[in-house]
């Protein structure tokens, strides 16, 4: 059930009206953990039993640790911890890496000469399924902590996991943030709807107007690298380059905006990457629940940057190679994340080393060139990450350095390509947008529905396309 789908409309327009008519705050989470489950059951019914045993080892691990803690047994609540931690990622492991790793192994054994064979089982992903494991440890690791301290209820801890708005593509929310806020009933009013009138809006104008605009220049160029110029591959990843970000930080928008409406509260997932002026800014503005989920359930329990330099970064480097097979399993994702890993280390060691000569250098760079450098880099990146196969990557870089020339001629939409990020990075970030509480200038809305409007307008020749992040 796609966010940009009619049905889903008449979805949340049901649900809606039934949570708000409901007079019991019992009643009302009831109505959200029935819509959650309808709402992953339309997308495949057999993966519910998946997420309800997700639901269900986590609330155990929840009250056994909470137990252990309160009988000062901390010993078996760490083994509890890990219990669980280690049970969902087995889940993930096998459910989304499985046919990588079958794939790989028959290929070694196929060189060897020593098995030549089709694989043997293919496993289904399901949808939303990096996405609601990481919820899952995150209540596990903050219980162990201590900062989920009470007893949550079965139920809250169900909605937690499946609260329908983001079960699929994320933001990835905090127990310490979400469960605080089902222990009263929740209220709305005239701000909260403008914020998330303006948060839905502005994430189907990214959607519909923007990325799927963009959409099918970008697959003709991916779909064969070799068949275009190097002109045309630059214009093809420019757009992609736009399109990821408008079509993630769309549906991050929406999954705010339809929480608010149902008075819950989540933090903004984006915050204009694009005006970054060094990769560690960039990571601090993309994904930031991903990237700061993975700085304190990762990087920072790896040992951070509390054990010299060395340490910190093969901590940088293992944190972005599991970032990066987080989001696939493909060679070309631990590709994007090695490259990430690798630049962020450079970056640490100009920074940190004291008064090296290109630390003195980099510094005295004025903003132009700091940005166009971090860009550039982000830029190159998004290949990989969108590449079919790595000898698609290849041959992309390849031909697109080498100056090669094609016969085929492809228009290219410079405007549709450039026009959206610059309205975004040089307009939309002084605009700035400081979290999902703040107030919204009220006649920024009407533009808004208008130009939404106009971009509902191009699904007849776009077509509906699903959100990128589905398929993580």
């Amino acid at each position: 059930m796609p966010f940009n789908s009619a049905i889903f409309f008449g979805f949340l327009v049901l649900v809606f009206a039934a949570y708000w008519f409901s007079p019991w705050l019992k009643l009302q989470k009831g109505i959200l953990i029935v819509a959650s489950l309808v709402f992953y059951g339309w997308w495949d019914w057999r993966f519910l039993g998946l997420l309800i045993f997700v639901i269900l080892s986590v609330y155990a691990a929840h009250r056994l640790i909470l137990v252990s803690h309160a009988q000062r047994r901390d010993h078996r609540a760490l083994i509890y911890l890990w219990f669980c931690i280690g049970l969902q990622l087995l889940v993930l492991v096998f459910f989304k890496y499985f046919n990588f790793f079958q794939e790989n192994l028959l290929m070694v054994l196929g060189y060897l000469g020593l098995v030549h064979s089709e694989p043997f089982l293919r496993v289904l992903l399901p949808v939303g399924i990096s996405f609601y494991t990481f919820h899952a440890i995150t209540l596990a690791v903050d219980t162990y902590q201590g900062k989920v301290s009470k007893r949550v209820k079965l139920a809250d801890i169900a909605l937690y996991i499946s609260f329908f708005p983001q079960l699929v593509a994320g933001p990835i929310v905090r127990a310490t943030v979400f469960i605080p806020q089902l222990e009263s009933r929740r209220t709305i009013n005239s701000q909260d709807l403008v914020v998330a009138l303006q948060a839905i809006v502005t994430g189907f104008l990214y959607k519909v107007g923007f990325s799927d605009t963009i959409a099918p220049f970008v697959d003709q160029i991916f779909q064969y690298p070799a068949s275009f110029s190097a002109l045309s591959l630059f214009a093809g990843a420019l757009g992609f380059y736009a399109q990821i970000y408008f079509d993630f930080n769309g549906y991050s928008l929406i999954a705010i905006g339809i929480s608010r409406l149902f008075g819950y509260r989540l933090l903004d997932n984006f915050d204009f990457p694009y005006a970054a002026m060094s990769l560690s800014d960039f990571w601090r503005r993309w994904h930031i629940s991903l990237s700061s989920w993975l700085r304190d359930y990762l990087y920072i329990p790896l040992g951070g940057n509390r054990h010299g330099l060395h340490r910190q970064l093969w901590n940088l480097i293992i944190t972005m190679l599991l970032g990066g097979l987080w989001h696939g399993a493909s060679w070309n994702f631990v590709l994007w994340g090695a490259l990430h890993g690798s630049a962020l280390c450079l970056e640490r060691l100009v920074y940190l080393r004291p008064k090296t000569r290109s630390r003195v250098l980099f510094s005295s760079f004025s903003v132009f060139p700091k940005w166009v450098l971090t860009q550039a880099f982000v830029f190159a990146c998004w290949v990989p990450f969108r590449a079919h196969t790595f000898d698609n990557t290849i041959t992309f870089f390849q031909r697109l350095f080498t100056g090669a020339t094609s016969v085929e001629i492809t228009p290219i939409p410079w405007v549709i390509l450039v026009l959206p990020i610059l309205c975004d990075t040089l307009v939309g970030s002084r605009l700035r947008m400081t979290g999902p509480g703040v107030s919204f200038r009220l006649e920024m809305v009407l533009p808004l529905l208008l130009l939404s409007g106009l971009a509902v307008c191009l699904i007849a020749k776009t077509g509906m396309r699903a959100f990128i992040y589905f398929q993580f």
